[in-house]
């Protein structure tokens, strides 16, 4: 199967839906991304978090507080006592039928997921 990875796609995508959810106060967002791709899209993410914020390992904590956490697509799941808003950026990759699965036990995880629609679409 032909495929478009890239993932300077999966960064972008990551950088653009978290800076958007920064302008629109979204205290808690999760990145879904492929395992190849999680660390480089997690550095990515420096230009668009706030001055003053710091990685912890698998998150960028805001001075505000507030998070942007990357994870792979088979990662355990995190205790997330608060609503999220979930980004799933693959990088042009096709999911397959067991990322797909682990997307969708990421959306039945906890709280219910944020509906993130940019009012400016």
């Amino acid at each position: 199967m032909a495929t478009n990875a890239n993932p300077d796609y999966a960064r972008d995508c990551a950088c653009r839906n978290v800076d958007k959810g920064l302008k629109h106060h979204v205290r808690r967002m999760v990145v879904l991304t492929a395992a190849e791709d999680s660390e480089y899209v997690r550095k990515g993410l420096a230009p668009v978090m706030p001055n003053g914020s710091h990685c912890t390992g698998a998150s960028w904590v805001s001075p505000e507080g507030t998070i942007a956490s990357v994870y792979r697509y088979d990662d355990p799941l995190p205790k997330l006592d608060t609503p999220f808003a979930l980004f799933v950026c693959n990088g042009g990759r096709v999911l397959t039928r067991e990322d797909a699965e682990n997307v969708q036990r990421w959306r039945d995880a906890g709280p219910d997921p944020l509906p993130f629609v940019d009012p400016q679409r």
